[in-house]
Order: structure tokens, then C-alpha cells, then sequence
């Protein structure tokens, strides 16, 4: 299969450093300990872990929106119970295979993945990566799956995210409030209309006809962003 190669993206808004790690931590549901040893590993007395993204060396910097995409992705792989080793080595695979950074966060992941990744399984036997569905065809892992159907895609390249589904309209667009989650395409901040909700006590309805929206979509955000704490860590 003939696998598209990309160069590296150029637009800042995509790779511009915004997002510290408790924010990538808080948008990919695990804690910042564990990002901060996937993006620079760590070594005790007995034990070492290398890196998963072994590109930062420079532990006060931020990560870019394609970065925090990949952790995102990387992320939906642990919940399935993938090894961190199988996932770091599957990586390094995807972007030797394609000749870019980002692997994780490209649309070829998405349209070649699978194939990529059986290549991998075959080149490196161990914990599968990927999982029969009802038909007894492969596929990602749940979660890895729903990760990437979460994405648009601009270019290529990963380019807006949608947390809890694009059925809400709640977004993370590197383009929009410094890439913190708003309501989408109005640059709206779930955290502000939570301020409002839970600080200010201010009725739904008036935050709604304040913004010029729906008290549906007000009251949707509101209550997807309670059971969804992490949103307002971002």
C-alpha cells in the first residue's frame, strides 16, 4: 500500500507551544505525572522508563495542539490496557513508516493506521494493537477508534477536537480562545459560561440569550462539562 508522506506542518497554530501539562493532561484523562513521564521519561534506583515522545528535552516548555493530540491518542490505547513498550515502539514504526513527526495526530493514521499497524504486529510480535470486531475484522481499540473520529482534520493534519464527541458542541481548536475548550465556531469558553452557571448562579436561559444561543446547547455544555471536570483543567 502506497502511504502519502507529508512534511512536517508550518502552521504555528497547530505546533506553537500553549498548553502546559496539566492542560494536555487534564484533555487526555490521565495525570500529569503520567504525561510528564511519557514526554521525558524518568529513572530510579532499579528502574528506567524511556520516553514515548522522546523529542522534548526541555521540561518547562509547553506542547503544541498536535502534541497533546497524540497524547490524547496514546491515551486511548492505556485505557485498553496496550503496554506502554508496544505503544512507544508502534510510534516510532508509524513515523519511520510515513517519514513525519506526529504520527498520532495525521489523518493517515486514521486512513492507513490499521495497516500500518498490522505491518508493525508482523515486524514486532507481542501485545496486539488491534482487536476483531463483531465481523472478525481488525480494527483499533475502542477508545483509540473514537479518539480519532473525535478529530477534524485540515491538511492532513490533525486541526480541532472534539472531547466528549461531536455530538456536543464543544471543541478544542488550536485557532480559537489559545486552544482552550469553547463552545464551537464561537470562541466561547466552556469555562467562562461555567463561571457564570456555578460562581455567578446566572439562569441558563439568560447565559443563553447573552451568547445568542440555544438554552439546549447551554444547558448540553453545562452538563457535559460537569461530568466532564477535565475540560474546565484545560
Amino acid at each position: 500500500m502506497s502511504i502519502p508522506v507529508l512534511a512536517r506542518p508550518r502552521e504555528e497554530w497547530r505546533t506553537s507551544p500553549v498548553y502546559s501539562v496539566q492542560q494536555a493532561a487534564g484533555l487526555a484523562l490521565v495525570s500529569s505525572a503520567t504525561v510528564r513521564r511519557w514526554l521525558y521519561g524518568y529513572s530510579q534506583p532499579g528502574h528506567q522508563m524511556r520516553p514515548v515522545f522522546p523529542d522534548h528535552e526541555d521540561e518547562n516548555r509547553h506542547l503544541s495542539f498536535l502534541e497533546v493530540a497524540e497524547i490524547v491518542v496514546a491515551s486511548g490505547f492505556r485505557r485498553k490496557g496496550i503496554q506502554l513498550e508496544r505503544i512507544r515502539s508502534a510510534r516510532r514504526y508509524a513515523a519511520e513508516s510515513m517519514e513525519m513527526d506526529y504520527p498520532f495526530a495525521t489523518l493517515n493514521m486514521k486512513q492507513y493506521g490499521l495497516h500500518i499497524v498490522t505491518e508493525f504486529q508482523e515486524h514486532e510480535p507481542g501485545t496486539p494493537l488491534l482487536v476483531l470486531d463483531t465481523q472478525g475484522q481488525l480494527t483499533f481499540p475502542g477508545m483509540v477508534a473514537e479518539s480519532l473520529e473525535r478529530f477534524d482534520w485540515l491538511g492532513q493534519w490533525a486541526s480541532r477536537w472534539f472531547p466528549v464527541g461531536k455530538d456536543v458542541p464543544i471543541v478544542v481548536d488550536p485557532q480559537m480562545a489559545a486552544g482552550r475548550p469553547t463552545v464551537e465556531d464561537r470562541g466561547i469558553t466552556i469555562d467562562s459560561i461555567m463561571r457564570r452557571f456555578t460562581k455567578g448562579k446566572q439562569d441558563p436561559a439568560f447565559i443563553a440569550e447573552d451568547y445568542d444561543l440555544e438554552e439546549v446547547s447551554i444547558l448540553n455544555i453545562i452538563r457535559y462539562a460537569t461530568e466532564n471536570r477535565h475540560l474546565l483543567a484545560a
